[in-house]
């Protein structure tokens, strides 16, 4: 576990050093020669915006929160893995996510009412 904790803390340093632009043209059906079926490249935008939006939440996040929502929603750790890794008491694992959470829900609120409407 701590491997892996280690490997997450040097790409997470990586990338604050390296921002890329993700290649969300390939996924672009008249591009790809993909079937009638597929999304349409508004959709494909709009999917594309959403995830930079979601990223920018993310990287927007203090650390410590952060890195706990990333461990328990993105790598599936129980809270009691993500204790263990971290070194932090059980209750800190439980509100250092909700925390996050919560700052990611009020962060994307617009993104969030303007989907509902």
């Amino acid at each position: 576990m701590r491997i892996t904790t280690n490997l997450f803390y040097d790409r997470m340093r990586h990338r604050a050093r390296h921002p890329t632009e993700p290649l969300d043209g390939l996924d672009d059906p008249i591009e790809t020669g993909l079937p009638p079926g597929s999304p349409s490249p508004e959709d494909t935008a709009l999917h594309g915006e959403l995830r930079s939006v979601v990223q920018e939440a993310l990287r927007a996040l203090p650390y410590q929160f952060r890195v706990a929502v990333l461990l328990c929603d993105l790598y599936q750790m129980s809270y009691e893995e993500i204790a263990s890794t971290m070194g932090w008491r059980l209750g800190t694992v439980r509100s250092r996510i909700h925390r996050g959470r919560a700052m990611l829900r009020e962060r994307l609120a617009p993104y969030i009412e303007a989907a509902e409407a």
